[in-house]
């Protein structure tokens, strides 16, 4: 899990500008669910994009929005 805005720098510090993000929303699967599948995977992954929302320069907060494609 990244929390700060230095564990993602760190990650990205060696790529170059042209990578692409490939963004998913990972949702686990209840295990109930799980039983009625022919492959019992339990994460289901839904394509999504990011959106810049905010700087909260008082509370050192950067708010990304995660939305579903």
């Amino acid at each position: 899990m990244i929390k700060t805005v230095g564990e993602l720098r760190k990650i990205l510090n060696d790529l170059d500008d042209d990578y692409k993000l490939d963004i998913r929303i990972m949702k686990k699967i209840p295990e109930k669910e799980l039983i009625g599948r022919s492959y019992p995977y339990p994460w289901e992954m839904i394509d999504g994009y990011l959106e810049f929302q905010d700087i909260g320069y008082s509370d050192k907060e950067l708010c990304i929005g995660v939305y579903e494609k």
